[in-house]
């Protein structure tokens, strides 16, 4: 409500995938749920671990979780959480990368990658991992990073697909996401946990250079304060009280990608006007990481965006 920010789609400008979402609201005379006055009625909390099985028949096999009070985690609990051997638990990182050598294998290769993305998901299933890792962190000159919405999506539904996305968690390590959007639909597209490691790299060096005048582990609590009271309000416009529902819910509409796309990587979703297919997403995602790494042998490469609408 109140964004008036311009279409992604007719932007000549390369865009972040989130920029394409809009999420719904309850259309109501009144907010549902008044995410300050009736914050006691609300909770970010959520468990990371399998939760497959018969949850009214209480055993040990589902006490076997990890409680995170706030979906968003620092360095730290994400480096608990990747060697956590606590009563068997195991994880699984996997690079969110495609080949970035050049245009031509860069969009071909986004493709192939999600695809080997989910294959490996689906198979740290099988070998009884609790949770996957998709991290970003591994970007150099020669891979850049797949956006992280599209690739948390299709984990999310592929797993759906073949009947086993109850049995693992996915936790999302990615400098991509920073504003509260950001955060609402990597949640609303499947991911349990999101770890904004850039945002809190620049926390660090704002503390460093006394931009901000505060220590650093009170300005990391502060952002993820912040981010948290916005996840509240962006839940209360559907009238949601708890994160556990609206995780997976994917409450947003699509404005300026092609069906295909949605088809295939955000399953059950239209856009009332078509856009930008896999390869123009990829080539924003180029376009960026060239422009990161002209100092460090990137090909020089310049894109104007030529997308068509379709009714």
């Amino acid at each position: 409500m109140g964004n008036d920010t311009p279409l992604a789609v007719l932007s000549d400008k390369p865009q972040r995938m989130f920029n394409y979402f809009r999420q719904l609201f309850a259309q109501v005379t009144n907010p549902p749920i008044d995410p300050i006055r009736e914050e006691l009625v609300m909770s970010l909390a959520l468990y990371i671990g399998c939760q497959d099985g018969n949850v009214l028949e209480p055993s040990p096999e589902l006490c076997k979780m990890v409680k995170l009070p706030v979906p968003i985690i620092n360095n730290i609990d994400l480096d608990i959480l990747t060697h956590l051997g606590y009563k068997g638990f195991k994880s699984l990182t996997v690079p969110m990368l495609f080949d970035a050598t050049s245009i031509d294998k860069g969009v071909k290769s986004l493709s192939d990658a999600l695809n080997n993305l989910c294959q490996r998901a689906e198979k740290a299933v099988d070998e009884g991992y609790h949770y996957i890792i998709l991290s970003d962190r591994g970007v150099d000159v020669g891979h850049a990073a797949i956006p992280s919405i599209l690739a948390v999506s299709a984990v999310h539904h592929h797993l759906i697909e073949k009947r086993k996305r109850m049995q693992i968690a996915i936790v999302v390590e990615t400098a991509e996401a920073r504003e509260v959007n950001h955060f609402a639909l990597l949640f609303a597209f499947g991911a349990t946990a999101v770890n904004p490691y850039m945002a809190f790299a620049v926390l660090y060096e704002k503390v460093k250079l006394h931009e901000i005048q505060l220590d650093y582990h009170t300005a990391e609590k502060n952002y993820i304060k912040a981010v948290s009271k916005g996840l509240l309000k962006a839940l209360s416009k559907m009238g949601i009280s708890t994160l556990w529902s609206y995780r997976g819910a994917q409450i947003f509409e699509a404005v300026g990608i092609s069906q295909k796309v949605l088809d295939t990587y955000f399953r059950e979703m239209t856009s009332r006007i078509g856009g930008v297919e896999l390869s123009d997403i990829a080539k924003d995602a180029l376009l960026s990481h060239y422009e990161a790494f002209a100092d460090h042998g990137a090909p020089d490469f310049k894109l104007q965006s030529t997308y068509t609408l379709q009714n």
